[in-house]
């Protein structure tokens, strides 16, 4: 098995120039690499985040196969970046990262992928304003299930078939979406424990093993 492990968040480092517009400063970025004592020049997976008062929002995951730093701040994140900066006159940009451990030759470039996927499906449910393009549009839905949102109790049905399949929500609230959402939640231990870090533990710091489990689609 590939382990992964998380590291961050970091603070990415900003400009502000006169009138208050806000930009990444690129002269600085060797702060953030510092911060991550080298993990940023390894491959992994990369998720940027806006920190406010009521937590962190995910707004961007991607992917590295070499370096995570080359990739997350290549000129299309950075344009994509900008414009989400350029919408907010508050909250902190931030870097989390998921890193591949002991790379002998090449990294494994099928478990980031797998790692990228899971970790978008859950970024998306948190914030239905993902930049990312790819991995979440859909053109189908199940009532009640999947790509559904409709006030009220779910028929007995629906909750019996979301039981068997090991799929229970709750709800929770986001600051920049005025409005509950429908966060899954695993019932497996692994994935279990795996999504905590992903939604709740990614911005502590902490540096937690992740595998490339695959969450349910809600």
């Amino acid at each position: 098995m590939v382990n992964f492990v998380v590291k961050g968040p970091f603070e990415v480092p900003m400009k502000k120039l006169q009138g208050g517009a806000r930009f990444i400063d690129c002269a600085r970025l060797k702060e953030v690499v510092d911060a991550s004592e080298g993990a940023l020049n390894k491959a992994g997976c990369y998720v940027f985040s806006c920190r406010a008062a009521r937590g962190s929002l995910p707004i961007y995951v991607g992917k590295a196969t070499r370096s995570l730093l080359r990739e997350a701040f290549n000129p299309r994140n950075l344009n994509n970046l900008q414009e989400y900066i350029n919408d907010r006159r508050r909250g902190t940009l931030e870097l989390s990262i998921v890193v591949q451990e002991r790379i002998k030759l090449l990294a494994n470039a099928k478990a980031i992928s797998e790692i990228e996927e899971y970790l978008i499906v859950y970024a998306a449910l948190r914030n239905k304003n993902l930049i990312n393009i790819h991995g979440t549009a859909t053109n189908w839905k199940i009532a009640g299930v999947a790509n559904h949102r409709r006030p009220g109790a779910a028929a007995q049905t629906v909750r019996e078939f979301k039981l068997m399949m090991g799929i229970a929500t709750k709800k929770k609230a986001t600051r920049d979406v005025d409005r509950d959402f429908e966060e899954i939640e695993p019932a497996t231990t692994e994935i279990d424990s795996t999504a905590e870090l992903i939604a709740d533990e990614i911005g502590d710091g902490d540096t937690d093993e992740v595998t490339a489990s695959r969450p349910p689609v809600n």
